[in-house]
């Protein structure tokens, strides 16, 4: 399926459950999100969305899953979950205004991805903690490689040529087998730890 000069939302779906998105190819959405979920266990996978007005691909509710998707030129986030238990997996994501990969709640995986060049944080996990952040390969984030509130799982990442910090965290995160090579900005730290 092939979708471009959308004004809207390229993919909408609302209420839906165990739907798979597979190979979908969406460029140049205006205003709104390449694909927005509202709906339980729904998978997109395999898809390519260029050049979004707001996030490429975003899950509102249920937990849902996005695995070897290419996102690039998202006005917002590449990929944002905004609900707990969201798998975000084998994604590249490059060149996002805002956030790579934005986790709003917690309990959610994110592992495997690349992400490039994105205005704010590479990934960031918010919310209630609890999600793990593994094998992840990020670079050239504006702010910070990693940015995560508390009680997460950080391990195996590696975070190369960021210009700010390396990672900025919360109380109570588990951090362990990082690679943070290359921050070379003005704040420049490797890892800077902000208690609450």
């Amino acid at each position: 399926v092939e979708i471009k000069n959308i004004r809207s939302t390229g993919i909408f779906i609302y209420g839906a459950n165990n739907t798979v998105m597979d190979g979908i190819s969406i460029n140049n959405v205006v205003l709104g999100d390449g694909i927005y979920v509202d709906g339980n266990n729904n998978v997109v996978s395999n898809s390519n969305v260029n050049s979004t007005g707001n996030n490429g691909i975003r899950f509102i509710s249920g937990s849902n899953s996005a695995t070897g998707n290419h996102v690039k030129n998202a006005s917002y986030a590449g990929i944002f979950t905004s609900n707990y238990y969201d798998t975000v997996t084998g994604n590249t994501v490059d060149n996002s205004t805002f956030y790579g990969i934005y986790v709003q709640s917690g309990s959610s995986t994110v592992t495997g991805n690349t992400v490039l060049n994105s205005a704010n944080a590479g990934i960031y996990v918010g919310g209630f903690g609890y999600s793990t952040i593994t094998g992840n390969y990020i670079e050239n984030s504006t702010i910070n490689g990693i940015e995560a509130d508390n009680d997460n799982t950080i391990n195996n990442n590696t975070l190369w040529g960021n210009p700010g910090n390396g990672m900025t965290i919360g109380d109570s995160n588990i951090v362990t087998n990082n690679v943070i090579d290359g921050n070379n900005g003005a704040t420049d730290n490797g890892i800077y730890v902000i208690g609450n």
